[in-house]
């Protein structure tokens, strides 16, 4: 399907707006290729995904937000191909995900879905995020800004760090800092937000 930051309604995650709306190259991205399926629909659909998804993930443009869904996808997609090859059902496929260490956040099998949970990293440099497969439980370690730089800022100065239970938050000299941050109460001693009050 394609790439979803957690935006509110859905979650706490913040907008975070590319960094250039220049439009996406001609033709479909390589992931969204599909010989049987209707070339309209699936223009269609590639055009939902940005607008809807894509425009809040921190992508430098759609070019690369569609670079990073291909990149993200190409694992889990192989590893639910060779499963379907091997014979396997829904079930099977699942498990082979899992099998594979893939981070499985939640299956719908009604809708025949499997969605894998993501944390998008700061590169300070080009002021833009690069999406990393990775389990909730990870996310501070797998997307945590570089030691020594600040928790990355959006536009107006709000900071776009999140404090989760028993792990560091963003880099923080003063309460202030930890304002913004999501799920963040107070900049502690350690010089990390945390969501623990005093």
């Amino acid at each position: 399907h394609g790439l979803w930051p957690q935006v509110p309604p859905y979650g706490d995650s913040p907008c975070v707006q590319p960094g250039s709306r220049q439009p996406r190259s001609p033709g479909l991205p390589v992931c969204y290729r599909d010989p049987v399926a209707n070339p309209d629909h699936q223009e269609w659909f590639v055009e939902h995904e940005w607008e809807k998804h894509g425009t809040c993930a921190g992508a430098a443009s759609e070019d690369d937000f569609f670079i990073q869904v291909c990149s993200l996808s190409q694992r889990p997609l192989k590893v639910m191909a060779d499963a379907r090859s091997a014979g396997a059902d829904f079930d099977g496929i699942v498990s082979a995900v899992s099998s594979a260490d893939l981070p499985i956040y939640t299956v719908d099998k009604d809708e025949k879905q499997i969605m894998l949970s993501a944390c998008a990293k700061h590169d300070a440099a080009a002021n833009t995020y690069a999406w990393v497969l990775a389990r909730p439980a990870d996310f501070a370690t797998a997307c945590a800004p570089p030691a020594g730089t600040r928790a990355p800022t959006l536009a107006g100065g709000e900071s776009c760090g999140r404090c989760v239970r028993m792990q560091k938050g963003p880099q923080c000299t003063t309460d202030a800092d930890c304002g913004c941050a999501h799920g963040c109460v107070r900049c502690a001693r350690s010089g990390y937000c945390t969501d623990v009050s005093l």
